[in-house]
């Protein structure tokens, strides 16, 4: 990844984070937001040893920032060949905002359905958007973050149910803008990962599995789903 351009929005997640790590080993040079400048700080100052870091505190709720944190890449001469939004179900995601381990008649509906709304809504925005600073090679990848859990029958789960359900929708995102972009490209590739709090070895694995949908010699065709079950 020696010479090429990741963006990780909403980087500070555990997954995004990982991925984040793992392309910086690799040597890719990185492009971080976050809404959290703390957290952001945090996460990048370790990786300035092994790569170049650039950083910018972006609120993924806000379309307007979106579109803003976009048009400085641009500004900026950036070309991306790897974009990745971290937002999804997972420990430090509205998850648990939404009442995870309560019953479902304590749940109010706003509540419920808001980190849903989130998660399809961020990934949509930011796949979209994204395209513009893309670069048109073979190897350049977009990647939508989904999640196993949907399938979840744990009780008092429904609030995580609610949230990972959007993985559905994300797939079907990932498969139309692929059939939109085309030839043309980049590749739209969806990561569907098992579990939502995975171990530090396995955290470490998932950040090398979704590297690898980065790679230059690219795997597998866009629009392609790919389950993540770390060994």
């Amino acid at each position: 990844m020696v010479g090429r351009h990741v963006a990780i929005l909403g980087a500070t997640g555990a997954i995004a984070g990982a991925v984040a790590t793992e392309m910086a080993a690799r040597g890719a040079t990185l492009h971080l937001s976050a809404r959290d400048q703390l957290a952001l700080s945090r996460l990048s100052e370790p990786l300035r040893g092994l790569t170049r870091v650039h950083t910018d505190v972006v609120d993924l709720s806000d379309s307007m920032a979106v579109e803003d944190y976009f048009s400085r890449l641009r500004w900026r001469g950036v070309e991306l060949d790897y974009l990745l939004n971290g937002t999804g179900p997972q420990p430090d995601t509205a998850v648990h905002a939404a009442g995870h381990c309560r019953p479902a008649a304590a749940r109010s509906m706003e509540p419920f359905v808001s980190p849903a709304a989130l998660i399809i809504g961020s990934q949509f925005f930011t796949a979209s958007r994204g395209r513009a600073v893309m670069r048109r090679i073979p190897g350049a990848a977009i990647v939508l973050l989904a999640s196993s859990l949907a399938r979840s029958v744990l009780p008092l789960a429904t609030g995580a149910t609610a949230a990972t359900a959007a993985s559905d929708a994300i797939q079907g995102l990932a498969r139309v803008l692929a059939a939109e972009y085309g030839a043309q490209g980049p590749r739209v590739l969806c990561a569907r990962v098992a579990g939502a709090a995975p171990p530090l070895l396995t955290l470490q694995r998932v950040g090398q599995a979704l590297a690898d949908l980065g790679a230059p010699m690219p795997f597998w065709p866009t629009g392609s789903v790919i389950d993540v079950v770390p060994a």
